[in-house]
């Protein structure tokens, strides 16, 4: 586990080491248990994942708008743009991955405060990701099987950062209410674009509880 632990820090920490670090922290990865590596983890480490996490990975991923398709770079060929647009939603979803699962198993453990953080910002980007899934495919940046694989990711990645404030809310963490009216927004509009709202119905009287 200490090798583990080595790679992924040092894969965090390392700017443009996406490849290493998704096949490291993706949800399928091959090479790395999340679940057990965090069970693992000292809790002397904790705080110090989270803060890397943030200034080094999901942070620069925003500033750089490395998110959402680049229309205006014209010195970057179609084919780089999307393999950096995927690759960077890999390491969002990465990064999404690893919050979800410290939370689940750390549920009567106070969070670092850097977690919040980062929940704050994935709550922040839910309807905006909502947003991309649904307008992605209008576009003619890329081939259609592109864009209907970004389309799928966009809506995965919502759908995470949905779960993860939803979980945050039923675990009665700090300022769960924070992370409330997005998740609301994106619940309600999920039900709209569903012919079978049971399901959302019954996950939206939990967030909707907060108000």
């Amino acid at each position: 586990m200490e090798k583990l632990k080595n790679r992924l820090f040092k894969a965090i920490e390392t700017n443009g080491a996406a490849g290493e670090f998704s096949k490291l922290a993706a949800p399928k990865s091959e090479e790395m248990n999340m679940t057990e590596f965090l069970t693992w983890l000292p809790s002397k480490h904790h705080e110090s994942l989270f803060d890397s996490l943030l200034n080094n990975k999901l942070i620069p991923l925003i500033e750089e708008e490395l998110l959402v398709p680049s229309t205006e770079d014209q010195d970057i060929d179609s084919n780089t743009s999307k393999t950096i647009l995927i690759d960077s939603l890999k390491s969002f979803e990465s990064i999404i991955h690893i919050c979800h699962c410290y939370i689940k198993i750390k549920e009567n453990t106070n969070p670092p405060e850097q977690l919040f953080q980062i929940a704050t910002i994935f709550h922040s980007l839910l309807l905006p990701m909502l947003n991309l899934q649904m307008q992605i495919e209008s576009t003619q940046l890329f081939s259609k099987d592109i864009l209907l694989r970004l389309s799928k990711l966009y809506g995965k990645i919502a759908n995470e950062i949905s779960l993860l404030c939803e979980i945050w809310f039923k675990q009665d963490r700090p300022n769960k209410e924070e992370l409330v009216p997005q998740t609301i927004g994106y619940l309600v509009q999920k039900a709209f674009e569903s012919t079978v709202v049971a399901g959302m119905a019954c996950r939206y009287r939990t967030v909707s509880a907060a108000h």
